[in-house]
């Protein structure tokens, strides 16, 4: 799974349900494949307990995208938002569920590139 962040190209933060809302308002726009149902990954612990995220894959516009969300009972997103710096992302290939058009526009451009 770690392997797949390699070639992630951008993040996306998103519970199961937004991806989904996501995928049904969009899939008709793009090209959108999903990849797998997800991964779960313990980033650290606090206080003894995990800080787990769920790491879901897609390819949009010809794009890898990963979708994360941190479904534990206990969650840090200090620690989250440095695991996913530590794994490839940065101030400019990532939003939220809510800005997600920023994704669609960040993988048109790449194409314009390409």
């Amino acid at each position: 799974m770690i392997e797949k962040l390699k070639t992630t190209e951008y993040f996306v933060e998103a519970t199961s349900t937004e991806r989904q809302l996501l995928w049904e308002q969009w899939n008709w726009k793009i090209y959108w494949k999903s990849e797998d149902q997800g991964y779960f990954e313990t980033i650290g612990y606090l206080c003894k307990r995990p800080v787990s995220l769920l790491l879901a894959f897609a390819t949009i516009n010809d794009h890898k995208v990963c979708f994360y969300e941190s479904p534990g009972l206990l969650v840090d997103w200090v620690m989250i938002e440095k695991w996913m710096r530590d794994h490839g992302m940065s101030d400019h290939n990532h939003c939220d569920a809510g800005n997600f058009h920023l994704c669609v526009q960040f993988c048109a451009d790449m194409k314009k590139e390409e």
